[in-house]
């Protein structure tokens, strides 16, 4: 009899067990499983917060501003002589431009140094296409810019400056001449201007 409830005892002792041992099991499922869902949770939060930073970064890269270099007295200097040197381009006995036949390819030719706008009534006044070329308009230089002549520089913005000189020559007197400037991927003019001494502004188109 006493052998009889002692196998009752462990009987019960090792359901016990048992039991313990499948709630521990089950209570570690569920925190591994909170944890395994806090860590996606937390992976996923990382991954936007390193992408958020990513495209902030870009983003402040992409604003930084660009270094604008100062325009030196001879790369002014060059700018001008280029302007001129493109202006009055070889012709033959015929006036015939030699080397290129149409304005176009002329307005290419002021790319790097001028904008279409600031050349456009230069080569309106001194060329004049035909079908079998371009031809220019014999004439006098238009007043322009003189080296050796003080001058000053007045700045607009980080990428604009405007150039005022006066001069005198005898065909055409007292004038002042402004040369307005922009960066853009190298220091090209936009706008010439010849200001009366009345301080009345008379557009290049005007006086060619």
């Amino acid at each position: 009899m006493k052998q009889y409830k002692i196998g009752i005892m462990l009987s019960l002792l090792a359901i016990m067990i048992a039991g313990l041992l499948m709630f521990s099991y089950q209570d570690q499922a569920k925190h591994g499983a909170k944890i395994n869902k806090l860590t996606g949770e937390e992976l996923n939060r990382n991954s936007f917060l390193i992408k958020e930073k990513s495209i902030e970064t870009t983003y402040v890269t992409g604003n930084v501003s660009e270094e604008i270099p100062e325009l030196t007295d001879s790369e002014l200097q060059e700018i001008m002589d280029r302007f001129i040197d493109t202006l009055v381009q070889d012709i033959d006995d015929q006036y015939k431009v030699i080397g290129i036949s149409t304005k176009a390819e002329l307005y290419e030719l002021f790319t790097p140094i001028a904008k279409k706008e600031a050349v456009e009534p230069y080569i309106s006044f001194y060329y004049h296409e035909e079908e079998d070329g371009l031809y220019i308009v014999p004439t006098e230089l238009p007043p322009w810019f003189v080296a050796g002549v003080p001058y000053t520089t007045e700045i607009l913005d980080e990428r604009t400056v405007k150039i005022r000189q006066d001069n005198y020559l005898d065909i055409y007197g007292n004038y002042r001449i402004e040369i307005k400037l922009v960066y853009d991927q190298g220091w090209k003019i936009t706008k010439i201007d010849y200001p009366s001494p009345e301080h009345d502004t008379i557009d290049s188109n005007d006086i060619i």
